[in-house]
């Protein structure tokens, strides 16, 4: 995470391929100003191709995709 960012910038766990403004994510949490940290995320139901997403300060502008997170 970015050092110095708003403590509304938070983390999203998205199905890959969808718009991010849909609202179509999973669990999420705000970073609160932190440059590191974890959070526990239960494996989506459905299965697909998911990435965590970093957004900025409670919006929709993701500026981080993390890898490619598969759940079957």
């Amino acid at each position: 995470m970015p050092a110095g960012r708003p403590e509304r910038d938070w983390i999203g766990f998205y199905l890959a391929d969808t718009d991010v403004t849909n609202r179509e994510y999973g669990p999420w949490q705000y970073t609160n100003g932190q440059v590191s940290g974890s959070f526990e995320v239960t494996a989506p139901a459905q299965p697909g191709v998911y990435e965590f997403r970093y957004l900025l300060n409670n919006g929709y502008a993701d500026i981080k995709r993390s890898n490619a997170v598969t759940v079957r």
